[in-house]
């Protein structure tokens, strides 16, 4: 919260101002860090389908959990044309302030390591979180709660 603190730079509460703060941040110094703006491990079979998801949901869930994330629950229709088409712009932005390595390592290195080692200003993730200098803000994006990670510089 440092970070934000000593700047002009607001805590992001939607996609496109959590994009925003990445891409002002991405590459600066700060405490004798290079910071990445976004950390998400993008590697097939480890969280990325996960962060697609949840990135997704935040979209089609516009009622909370009793209403479908991929279907509509009244009649079974998909809820991902336009919705998916946003999600993969929102994660392409992203992935243009992310760390070199989010497409080839892990959770733990890409978000997890870049978090602790103070060199990574956003990321998300369910709250059981490993991290120890993190500072976890929940805030509603797109009428649901999602998790956005602060690093605690």
């Amino acid at each position: 919260m440092l970070l934000f603190s000593s700047s002009d730079l607001p805590v992001p509460r939607t996609w496109n101002e959590y994009i925003d703060v990445a891409r002002k941040v991405h590459g600066q110094t700060f405490k004798n860090k290079t910071l990445s703006g976004s950390c998400v491990s993008r590697v097939q079979g480890d969280h990325a389908q996960y962060w697609s998801h949840l990135i997704l949901s935040t979209i089609t869930q516009k009622d909370g959990t009793e209403t479908g994330s991929l279907f509509n629950t009244a009649d079974m229709s998909p809820l991902t044309g336009e919705a998916m088409v946003e999600m993969l712009r929102i994660q392409e932005e992203q992935a243009k302030y992310g760390t070199s390595n989010e497409f080839t390592d892990g959770l733990n290195t890409v978000m997890n390591g870049a978090m602790n080692a103070g060199e990574c200003v956003l990321t998300y993730m369910w709250v059981s979180l490993p991290c120890v200098r993190c500072y976890v803000m929940t805030y509603d994006i797109y009428m649901i709660k999602t998790v956005i990670t602060l690093i605690f510089l």
